[in-house]
């Protein structure tokens, strides 16, 4: 078995590297509640969520998307992109 002397290589990308990687441009949708502005994706109308600004709703809704892809990831995933 090879040994390397950092191993970091086997781990999977970072948080922040999967969002920089995750840039399709998605449709937000958004309307002011009693308390919170509330906000879903057009193209994925499953998520959604609020904020008390414009930007902490956009960040709530990148942080919901990337929650649902990797709801079921084990630690020490792999990427690769892919041709749709």
């Amino acid at each position: 078995m090879l040994q390397f002397e950092d191993e970091a290589w086997m781990e999977g990308p970072s948080r922040t590297d999967l969002e920089n990687r995750m840039q399709p441009r998605l449709t937000m949708v958004y309307w002011q509640g009693e308390r919170f502005l509330l906000g879903k994706l057009l193209e994925h109308p499953e998520i959604m969520t609020q904020g008390e600004t414009l930007e902490e709703l956009e960040e709530n809704l990148r942080d919901a998307c990337l929650a649902i892809v990797l709801e079921d990831v084990p630690d020490g995933y792999q990427t690769k992109e892919v041709a749709l």
